[in-house]
């Protein structure tokens, strides 16, 4: 995967549907969607967003899979945009729809927040579409933003996070470094793909030719194993805890899963060892912020020789635990973590004084507190300030 700042995550999708045209990219329902088609939609949906006359649109679909299409398309076409959340109060949509400036909305129904910005799209018309955009497409080339995202939560008002195209595709080449998906290996995620986190890993799954499930009403984990054979779940830990809650009998539930990916929270060893022994032994754990991405990663392995540490640095990932002023700490000294690496945010939108406060000397400070073992694993010791981030 192309990782320089010009980087387009359609890319994978076009060259996969040019050398393997048949290959899964997608099952959404019982419907399997093939990279050649995929493709094929994901030009139509450039096509239209071309020909709106705002430089950010919104995204607003229940269609999982017609949001990602239209995700796709942005990239393709360098339009930057925001997916709104359709289980958010409809002010809170229309507020991070105002904040970003995304003057034209595309959705897959009616919205109150809409107004006449909003362009309702069906997958049926989609296909009926015949203005296929060409290559001639304006790519994003440069630094300029591409995706907004929301910021983490605070008691004032929420920060929106600017990602570029380079900074992006960084980010997940680095997930796919340590959680690799394999050529034609199946991922779910039970996270939305409306959320920051629910987009990460698919995309990371189609860039590596595996195939996304999606499921168009309430699935369990446990069915889409059974029956879809999912080789990779991410979730986050009230989602697990549900699972568990649910299970009968002994031993992993998922004994052929390649990875379950548990995020968003602090995971206790208490329901580490709990989903090691009764969902699948290939759990991992990270630490992370929407802003930087995965900055950690501990496998089974790691986990149980490093027992309460959320792991290594990913490849490309820096760490240091710093003191007043920045100065490093040594090993085992509790102190703020500071993050480096490429694929990080850009900045948030408007709001130049976080973005100043956020790094210092080309560190990224989440504003975590933390400590390194002798060996490096990271321990998280809590947070400098009222602010909670988790990926």
């Amino acid at each position: 995967m192309n990782t320089s700042p010009a980087a387009n995550l359609a890319d994978p999708v076009l060259e996969l549907a040019e050398r393997e045209p048949s290959a899964a990219a997608v099952i959404t329902g019982k419907t399997a969607i093939s990279f050649a088609h995929l493709n094929t939609l994901v030009w139509k949906a450039a096509a239209r967003l071309r020909q709106t006359s705002t430089e950010t649109v919104g995204f607003r679909f229940k269609d999982q899979f017609l949001h990602l299409v239209f995700v796709l398309g942005a990239f393709r076409c360098g339009a930057a945009h925001v997916s709104l959340f359709t289980n958010w109060p409809d002010q809170m949509g229309i507020d991070l729809a105002t904040q970003t400036g995304a003057g034209t909305l595309f959705g897959d129904e009616a919205w109150v927040g809409g107004g006449g910005a909003m362009h309702l799209v069906s997958l049926a018309a989609l296909e009926g579409d015949t203005d296929l955009a060409d290559n001639t497409l304006r790519q994003n080339t440069d630094d300029a933003p591409l995706l907004y995202v929301l910021g983490s939560g605070t008691t004032a008002k929420p920060r929106i996070i600017c990602y570029d195209a380079g900074n992006l595709a960084a980010m997940i080449q680095r997930d796919l470094s340590v959680r690799p998906i394999g050529f034609q290996e199946r991922h779910y995620s039970l996270v939305r793909f409306e959320y920051f986190a629910g987009k990460r890993r698919p995309l990371g799954c189609l860039a590596a030719g595996g195939t996304v499930i999606f499921t168009k009403y309430p699935v369990s984990a446990t069915a889409i194993y059974d029956q879809l054979g999912a080789d990779h779940l991410s979730m986050v830990v009230g989602q697990a805890e549900a699972i568990l809650g649910k299970l009968s009998g002994n031993g992993p539930r998922f004994p052929k899963l390649k990875s379950l990916v548990v995020g968003s929270s602090p995971v206790s060893e208490t329901l580490r060892q709990r989903l090691r022994d009764s969902l699948s032994p290939n759990l991992f754990i990270g630490y992370g912020t929407n802003e930087f991405g995965e900055a950690t990663f501990a496998d089974a392995q790691t986990q149980m020789a490093h027992p309460g540490s959320l792991g290594f640095p990913a490849p490309g990932v820096e760490i240091k635990i710093a003191g007043a002023g920045g100065a490093p700490l040594p090993a085992g000294t509790t102190g703020e973590i500071y993050l480096r690496a490429e694929g990080v945010f850009s900045g948030y939108l408007n709001d130049p004084e976080a973005t100043d406060a956020a790094f210092r000397d080309g560190w990224y400070r989440p504003g975590d507190l933390g400590a390194l073992s002798k060996d490096g694993a990271l321990v998280f010791q809590g947070r400098s300030d009222d602010l909670m981030i988790r990926y």
